[in-house]
């Protein structure tokens, strides 16, 4: 009769464990239970950070495409469809997609950056425009940007309010720390060398937080300015970015007779993961922390 008695104890473990697990109705899962969409992996990493495992992130531009011009077709927008909350960073290189979402009812756009304050966002001296708002260029400021999020996703989801300002608190710690280790490494080169060219706009931000003049050559009449800057300074490379190639930065190098060196990345980490050792450290470009000591390096090297 025991016999017996264990072993349908042990048939019905076996096909409840086995079978799906039914939850209820009133209960959200746990893992990935957020579908976010974000425009760029600098906000799509962000997000991850502060979310944890309760966020569900999908990068909204494309790998491989200028965000300045690029024009979601159908496909891209589709992405849209399913998700609950939209990050953006505010910048003009994102309104395709901004318009995009306010066509989506169920959808909630919230941006990055409301809680940097005026005082600290750069203007073009020339223009008096506002320079595009790249906060993750500068990790100081990159923390403050973390106040967004987290009220963002306390909004939508209260009840992981605990859990999301943990992983607040712990990204925080981690921003403090590599904002001086950034510092350290940019003072390596010397003051007259430290003139940065890349084909974007998106250094703006990072080249007045580590002390670099940022010269972006995004067509034919800033290409040829940023020649003639590096040939008056002496300055022996111009850096491409790993999102897209550029033909402006390809010229100011052959134009100036100058090294192309490798490539930054000007949007965010690496989109997959991507380890690398650097004078002894290991690192993961697809990573904040990661891909502003690739970054660093990268330009220490190329800017002796």
């Amino acid at each position: 009769m025991k016999f017996f008695t264990c072993l349908l104890v042990l048939t019905v473990i076996f096909i409840t464990g086995c079978g799906p697990v039914s939850t209820p109705t009133n209960e959200v899962p746990v893992y990935g239970s957020i579908p976010i969409v974000a425009t760029l992996p600098a906000v799509t990493e962000l997000v991850k950070q502060v979310g944890g495992v309760r966020v569900k992130v999908i990068t909204l531009t494309p790998a491989g495409v200028d965000p300045a011009v690029f024009q979601p077709g159908e496909q891209d927008l589709a992405l849209l469809k399913d998700a609950r909350l939209f990050f953006h960073a505010g910048g003009s290189y994102e309104k395709a997609w901004v318009e995009a979402a306010k066509n989506q009812a169920r959808l909630t756009i919230e941006i990055v950056g409301g809680s940097v304050k005026p005082e600290q966002r750069l203007q073009n001296p020339e223009t008096g425009a506002e320079v595009e708002p790249a906060f993750w260029g500068d990790a100081s400021l990159w923390t403050l940007c973390i106040e967004d999020v987290l009220e963002a996703l306390t909004r939508a989801d209260p009840a992981s309010r605990t859990s999301f300002e943990q992983n607040a608190a712990f990204f925080r710690e981690k921003l403090r720390v590599i904002h001086d280790w950034s510092i350290r490494r940019a003072q390596e080169i010397t003051p007259e060398k430290r003139v940065l060219v890349v084909p974007t706009q998106t250094f703006a931000y990072f080249g007045k937080a580590y002390g670099f003049e940022v010269i972006a050559a995004t067509d034919d009449t800033s290409a040829s300015k940023a020649a003639s800057v590096v040939l008056e300074k002496g300055i022996p490379a111009v850096f491409p970015v790993a999102e897209f190639s550029s033909e402006a930065i390809a010229g100011v190098a052959t134009q100036s007779g100058i090294r192309l060196a490798s490539p930054l990345y000007g949007y965010g980490p690496a989109r997959k993961q991507n380890l690398k050792n650097n004078r002894g450290e290991t690192y993961d470009e697809a990573n904040y922390m990661g891909m502003l000591k690739h970054n660093l390096y990268e330009i220490v090297d190329g800017l002796p």
